[in-house]
């Protein structure tokens, strides 16, 4: 009688292959901060409540 592997294993490779993309993204994240091609909350959610119409916040 042979093993096979256990019904879950592919899982563990979506699994990192999630994870590498997710780690991917916060490189590119870190890199747009250190370039100061972002901008702070407070100016995007002015924007987004102008934009909507929604009362400046207090």
């Amino acid at each position: 009688m042979t093993k096979s592997l256990p019904a879950v294993a592919p899982i563990h490779f979506v699994e990192w292959e999630e994870r590498q993309a997710a780690n991917a993204a916060i490189r590119q994240g870190i890199a747009d901060i250190n370039a100061g091609q972002t901008e702070p909350f407070s100016d995007s959610q002015d924007r987004f409540r102008e934009e909507r119409g929604l009362p400046p916040r207090q």
